[in-house]
């Protein structure tokens, strides 16, 4: 399963056609998430932080903020929801390229 343990989805999964620059985004960490959701609930619809991750299925350059692979391949190890996400089969391989 890829809910957590609340049954809330721990990420926002995305599929864009990048075509262009995209526009900033900001995302809160999990503790202002919460805070946030706790004290406006009609516009912070659920006190998750959404972390982001970028697949690309063609030539693409990421300008800034990427974690380092190493980093998510740690990721890709040890959060069984990603690895489902993404696919076993494609995670470990990521997993080997390092």
């Amino acid at each position: 399963p890829i809910y957590d343990a609340d049954g809330q989805l721990p990420f926002l999964l995305k599929v864009l056609s990048v075509d262009k620059a995209l526009s900033i985004q900001a995302h809160p960490t999990k503790k202002h998430a919460q805070l946030l959701h706790a004290s406006d609930p009609e516009h912070y619809l659920d006190s998750n932080h959404k972390p982001e991750m970028a697949l690309a299925l063609t030539p693409f350059e990421g300008l800034c903020g990427f974690r380092p692979i190493d980093e998510v391949q740690l990721f890709m190890k040890s959060v069984p929801e990603l690895r489902n996400v993404v696919g076993v089969e494609a995670a470990l391989a990521f997993i080997q390229t390092g």
